[in-house]
């Protein structure tokens, strides 16, 4: 077990977008901090990074340290803007509200351009959609919790992470009965991103989301 060095936490600035969604800059200091938490968690779970990367489920096209990273930024972006939610286990990602007693699911993309994902639509128009696999159904929140959903920007020039956002949450419940929600087989090409949806799941655009509590921002 690789033990984490105790330092003080970098936080980000932010400030809410008309559509609700919270923008988070994201400065080198802070993508040098979660990227040794990213790098930790790799050891943490596989050893070396080079056994995770020879894992049945790894892509070999991605790196494996950006690719943890873009999802703890989610959890670090909600941490900040939910002081009040706790990590329970760093392995398994699971994050719970003490008050409720409630599991809370941190889901994050990436995205490389520079608009709020809330609003953005592809070429084609399409909205951009969160999405929950039939798994994380069925098993992540078998507590009825509910999902926070965030999107990072990863620069193309840069391949560096420079901005994320907080777009908003939903029951599991509501999210899964909602009315604009698609399932989707696995072995789908996806019509919105064009990618193979590998695990059978459940779609849901962005502009539906629930809006998170408003806080005082710390820039305009």
């Amino acid at each position: 077990m690789v033990e984490e060095k105790t330092e003080k936490l970098i936080k980000p600035d932010f400030r809410i977008l008309k559509s609700g969604t919270v923008e988070f800059m994201l400065t080198e200091e802070i993508l040098e901090q979660q990227t040794e938490r990213a790098k930790n968690r790799l050891l943490n779970i596989n050893g070396t990074i080079e056994r995770h990367m020879n894992s049945k489920t790894y892509n070999t096209k991605e790196d494996p340290v950006m690719n943890n990273l873009v999802g703890i930024m989610g959890e670090f972006i909600s941490s900040i803007y939910f002081p009040n939610i706790v990590l329970q286990d760093e392995k398994k990602h699971d994050f719970i509200n003490p008050k409720t007693n409630k599991k809370i699911e941190i889901k994050t993309k990436a995205q490389s351009f520079d608009k709020d994902p809330r609003l953005a639509t592809t070429q084609k128009g399409e909205l951009y959609e969160a999405s929950i696999s039939e798994y994380n159904k069925d098993y992540q929140l078998d507590d009825g919790g509910y999902y926070v959903f965030c999107r990072v920007c990863k620069s193309r020039e840069t391949k560096t992470l420079t901005k994320a956002w907080l777009i908003g949450y939903m029951d599991r419940d509501e999210y899964i009965g909602h009315e604009k929600t698609r399932f989707i087989s696995g072995g789908t090409v996806d019509g919105s991103n064009k990618t193979i949806i590998s695990r059978n799941s459940y779609n849901l655009a962005y502009k539906y989301l629930k809006t998170v509590p408003k806080r005082k921002p710390t820039y305009v």
